[in-house]
């Protein structure tokens, strides 16, 4: 998906993935309610049809390789750059797992109430932030092509268009999940505790969208200008924010909205070192 994006296919993805998605569906169903093979076929059925979709990308990159470039052998250049830049998102996204991980055993501090809450606001937010991601995704290859055509000014206008689409999403998505907060928890359960927390956080979910949104583009503009180590630096340093931060509401009597509090932190703590990081790599353009 990566190196198709890289050549600015976005389509190519979207076709495998859907295909992939509706043939597991038929796969799965047959094999978990047909057959009764319940949990083991349903990880059958999975590993099967992403072994599929891993060939159809093969298949893709093959043909387009045959195209673009004439040769097969590894450029070693080239990958020692791969490594290099692969070594600075590794960093940074296991900060971000870790900021995750952590916030999930805070979570669980509260009680099994407060953690299934948690969990249920949590796959909410992932959702959501699963949409945003598409900005995010499209900020790295145009601003990766603007500035690989030496264009500063057109990287310029597309990230600073990109970050405004990012909030303006941001605030409807979390508009709407304040909205439907009742119908979404009701989704999920319907122990009338955990609903209750489920509601109450989805407000904190909803109001931090718009963060999260040009959180997510920002990474996304950053990469595209090739500042991966900053990037990494930058995770840990709010890794180091959100500890700071959840090691005071550990110690609280606050409910599950420290935790909530926590994320809102880190979040904003993200925002605010890579905007100034933004301007400086985008004047340097």
């Amino acid at each position: 998906t990566g190196a198709l994006r890289g050549h600015l296919d976005a389509r190519t993805p979207l076709l495998i993935t859907v295909a992939a998605n509706v043939v597991n569906l038929a796969v799965e169903i047959p094999l978990v309610l047909g057959l009764g093979w319940g949990l083991a076929g349903s990880a059958i059925g999975t590993v099967a049809v992403q072994s599929g979709a891993a060939a159809a990308y093969l298949v893709v990159l093959a043909r387009r390789h045959g195209r673009l470039a004439g040769r097969t052998r590894p450029d070693r250049t080239l990958l020692s750059d791969h490594v290099v830049v692969g070594r600075d998102l590794f960093v940074r996204t296991l900060a971000l797992r870790a900021s995750f991980l952590a916030l999930t055993a805070l979570a669980a501090r509260k009680g099994a109430t407060a953690l299934a809450a948690y969990q249920v606001a949590l796959q909410w937010w992932i959702l959501l932030t699963f949409v945003l991601d598409g900005l995010e995704a499209a900020a790295q290859s145009l601003i990766g092509t603007a500035l690989g055509a030496s264009d500063s000014a057109l990287a310029r206008r597309t990230a600073h268009r990109v970050l405004f689409w990012s909030a303006a999403l941001g605030a409807l998505l979390g508009v709407a999940t304040i909205a439907l907060r009742t119908p979404i928890a009701e989704l999920f359960t319907d122990d009338a505790a955990i609903t209750a927390l489920v509601t109450a956080s989805l407000v904190w979910v909803g109001v931090a969208q718009p963060l999260n949104g040009l959180a997510s583009s920002l990474d996304g503009v950053l990469v595209g200008a090739r500042d991966q180590r900053f990037l990494a630096i930058a995770m840990v340093g709010s890794l180091a924010v959100l500890a700071a931060c959840g090691a005071a509401v550990a110690w609280s009597s606050t409910g599950l909205w420290g935790v909530w509090l926590t994320v809102v932190v880190f979040i904003a703590s993200r925002v605010a070192v890579l905007t100034p990081r933004l301007n400086t790599v985008l004047a340097s353009a």
